[in-house]
Order: C-alpha cells, then sequence, then structure tokens
C-alpha cells in the first residue's frame, strides 16, 4: 500500500519573508503586467486578483500560531486535572485509612497498591478513578463515619470524566494537528506558486535586460550581469 505523500514548503525562506517576497514580486508583476499577458495569456486578469487572494490566505497563516496556543492550553488542562485528581486521592486516603487502618486488603480496593503506576500517566489515571469511584460508592458509610462529607466523595465520578474528557481533547487535536498543518501548507505553497511562475516568465521575458532579469530572480538565484559597453576609441 502507498504511503500518502507529504505536503513539504516548496520554498527555502521562511513564511513571513515569502509572503512578503510574493508581495514585491506582485507588484512588479503588476507594473509589467502587459508584458507578461503578452508573453503568456494565463497571466491576464484576473491572475493579479487570485495572486492577492493567496497571499491574503498566507498572511494570516504566516502570522497564526493558534494550533502552538490551542496545544498548550489543551496540555495546561490535563495537567491541572491529573493534579486535582492527585489531590484528590490523598485526601480520600485519609479516611480510607481512617476506616479501615487495618485492613490493607480494602485499602487495596481503593488502588492504593496501584497509585504510584498511575499517578503520572492520564490513561492509567482515569481507570484508577474508576476504581476509587467503585470503592468509595462501595464504602459510603464507612468513610463517612471516619468523618468524610458525601459532598467530596460525589466528586469522585465527576473528577474522573473531567480527566477523561480534557484527555480525550488533548489526543483528537494530536491527530487533527497534523491535517491542518498540511492545509496550511499547502496554502503557503500556493501563494509562492504565483511568485515561482512569474519569476519563471520573467528571466525569459526579459532575457535581454539585465536590470530587469534580476527583478525576477528567486531567492537564491544568480544576478544577470548587465553588458559590458565599449568605450569608444579616438580615431588617429
Amino acid at each position: 500500500m502507498s504511503k500518502p505523500n507529504e505536503v513539504h514548503r516548496n520554498y527555502t525562506i521562511s513564511d513571513s519573508e515569502m509572503v512578503l517576497t510574493s508581495n514585491v514580486y506582485r507588484a512588479l508583476f503588476i507594473e509589467d503586467k502587459l508584458d507578461f499577458s503578452q508573453f503568456d495569456s494565463s497571466f491576464a486578469d484576473p491572475y493579479a486578483d487570485n495572486w492577492a487572494a493567496a497571499i491574503a490566505v498566507a498572511e494570516v497563516v504566516a502570522q497564526d500560531a493558534e494550533l502552538i496556543d490551542q496545544m498548550a492550553q489543551l496540555t495546561a488542562k490535563v495537567n491541572a486535572k491529573m493534579a486535582e485528581v492527585q489531590d484528590y486521592y490523598h485526601r480520600i486516603k485519609y479516611y480510607m485509612e481512617k476506616a479501615f487502618s487495618d485492613n490493607i486488603a480494602i485499602q487495596n480496593e481503593f488502588g492504593r497498591n496501584d497509585y504510584d503506576k498511575a499517578r503520572n500517566s492520564t490513561p492509567k489515571l482515569v481507570a484508577f478513578m474508576q476504581t476509587l469511584n467503585n470503592a468509595t460508592t462501595k464504602y459510603s458509610a464507612e468513610l463517612l463515619a471516619a468523618g468524610c462529607a458525601q459532598e467530596f466523595l460525589d466528586k469522585a465520578p465527576t473528577l474522573r470524566d473531567e480527566l477523561r474528557t480534557a484527555e480525550n481533547n488533548q489526543e483528537l487535536f494530536k491527530k487533527t494537528r497534523p491535517v491542518e498543518t498540511q492545509k496550511r501548507l499547502e496554502d503557503m505553497n500556493t501563494c509562492w506558486d504565483f511568485s515561482k511562475n512569474v519569476c519563471k516568465a520573467g528571466k525569459i521575458v526579459y532575457s535581454d535586460n539585465a536590470a530587469k532579469y534580476n527583478q525576477y530572480l528567486l531567492p537564491g538565484e544568480t544576478p544577470k550581469a548587465a553588458p559590458v559597453v565599449e568605450p569608444e576609441t579616438e580615431q588617429p
């Protein structure tokens, strides 16, 4: 089975430089539009307008750090909820030990023997909270007698669900981010394609004009030297 083609930038400069440079090429193109359209009719209107639209999209993409910000926010939510779950366990552990100080088997029903392995793993901590919720429900009378409030016991399933939701949102974003990134690269490449097409044609249109030829050089291309004019010699 063939692997889908990955999208890569079709330019070597930075995204912001690409947008700026594309704007410059477009301005040059508009000045020389008649020459270009006479050379190749595909450069006639609305080529310049389509190029402007592609630049507008690329400008948003180049300046937009939304994906990174979203990932950071989702990660922060997961970390905060994990810390809340960890704190909940340590508090419920107090009442558990008070109610069942001499019964390790029951304490293990609350996940005591599994907590250290689960505390730093979101999926494991979700499963741990299910175990803990089962135990707090089963032994609610004993925990209440040990001084625990019913309101606190009721938080267990809510915390479990909130942690699961936070984890699911983070994992879903990880799965969808490559698709968003690919779309953004496609938009940037589309913008640069206008520049490449114009620069390729420009070096043909102005092959006999070094100054104009050099205006349509892509980044890294070698400038064309102007023809040397031999000085006139005086006749004897």
